[in-house]
């Protein structure tokens, strides 16, 4: 629900065609600031300005702004022809992409030499209607189950690192887990952005639909007093009393969940220190976005 409302409600950024802004320089590393030293943006060079559409490059028509990316990537030292719209007047621009190191697009691990001009794009927020936002929807909780179970496996992990940082000079980085005080810090991080009203409040909404599945997928975890603790429990008394009818016995006893209750407390005691963990580093290094 909180998924659709965004998708109909808001909408998403999504990437125009058109030139955001163009930078004074081409930074030698794809977050970093303009420093001395930096090569000139070729954009700047060329005459390109914030609002011009790109039209084609190279003859080739530009439908979404990642068609002009993978043309201006591949050609580093290059001369590039643009054709942009301003002002509703079409212009012809040549010009040559530097070259830098960047992310590679399919292994983001991995740094490789591409070209790039000093441009960001501009974007837009786009709304679609309930059909596609039930598609969205769901497609968007299919992927948000996927990286949640996929950092319910690295837990452990992060705990030790998250452990390891809180008692060391190093920062922490927003990939360590967050608590609820760092959950309300980054809300109001979100919230107090320069970004439109639309766009703060749909990124509140994503953030919200994301810990409600992955404390949906926690708590469905086989260990008591979890939910999923419950379900295991059951299915084992549904397996067993399958197993006896098969066999000609008797349903057995259900199982003595007193038994059960001293596992029950040590789950609990553990979730209680990693919750006081969690605020702990929240407030000692919490996460800065």
């Amino acid at each position: 629900v909180l998924l659709m409302i965004v998708y109909m409600g808001f909408g998403t950024a999504e990437a125009t065609t058109s030139v955001g802004s163009v930078s004074a320089c081409v930074p030698k590393t794809a977050t970093a600031v303009c420093q001395t030293g930096d090569p000139a943006s070729p954009a700047q060079a060329a005459g390109l300005k914030a609002g011009d559409r790109v039209v084609s490059v190279n003859g080739t028509a530009i439908s979404d702004w990642s068609t002009a990316t993978d043309l201006i990537r591949a050609s580093p030292n290059r001369s590039l022809h643009l054709t942009v719209e301003r002002n509703g007047q079409t212009i012809p621009i040549d010009v040559v992409p530097t070259a830098a190191s960047r992310p590679d697009l399919t292994d983001p691990d991995k740094t490789v030499v591409v070209g790039a001009i000093g441009v960001t794009v501009a974007s837009e927020q786009v709304r679609v209607g309930p059909v596609a936002a039930v598609g969205k929807s769901l497609s968007g909780v299919g992927s948000t189950l996927s990286a949640s179970a996929g950092a319910l496996l690295t837990l452990p992990q992060k705990i030790g690192q998250l452990v390891h940082v809180l008692f060391s000079d190093e920062k922490r980085g927003a990939d360590l887990p967050v608590g609820v005080v760092g959950a309300a810090r980054i809300s109001g991080d979100l919230f107090s952005s320069d970004n439109s009203l639309a766009e703060r409040l749909s990124y509140l909404c994503f953030m919200l639909a994301g810990f409600n599945i992955f404390i949906g997928l926690f708590n469905m975890l086989p260990l008591l007093p979890l939910d999923g603790g419950h379900v295991a429990v059951l299915a084992y008394e549904r397996l067993r009393a399958w197993w006896a009818r098969r066999r000609g016995q008797p349903v057995p006893a259900r199982p003595d969940m007193n038994k059960l209750m001293p596992l029950a407390y040590v789950v609990f005691f553990l979730f209680v220190g990693l919750t006081v963990l969690l605020v702990a580093a929240d407030v000692i290094k919490p996460v800065q976005l």
